[in-house]
């Protein structure tokens, strides 16, 4: 099975994800499933939301229609890395 991880620096761009698909789809077996990561740092539930909903869900789609399962990955979780290493505090309590 090949697994393939995809961070937000990848998500916005759509010809990025086309060259990938392109590539699955010329190459059976070449990719089995793939890993769509959330946000870094430590935003709101509602900033993940919308993230999900308008970016991570049309890709979901994309790759499930050619057959790739989709697996949701999250980016960071409290103690994954160094506080002042963040950007964004706005879902800490």
């Amino acid at each position: 099975m090949i697994i393939q991880r995809f961070y937000q620096s990848n998500k916005q761009d759509k010809k990025f994800y086309k060259e990938v698909i392109k590539s699955i789809t010329e190459n059976p077996g070449s990719c089995d499933e793939v890993w769509l990561c959330t946000l870094f740092d430590k935003p709101t539930l509602e900033k993940h939301k919308t993230y999900i909903e308008e970016v991570l869900l049309p890709l979901a789609e994309l790759f499930r229609s050619k057959g790739v399962t989709v697996s949701l990955q999250i980016g960071e979780t409290v103690g994954h890395r160094e506080p002042n290493d963040c950007t964004d505090f706005s879902g800490m309590p």
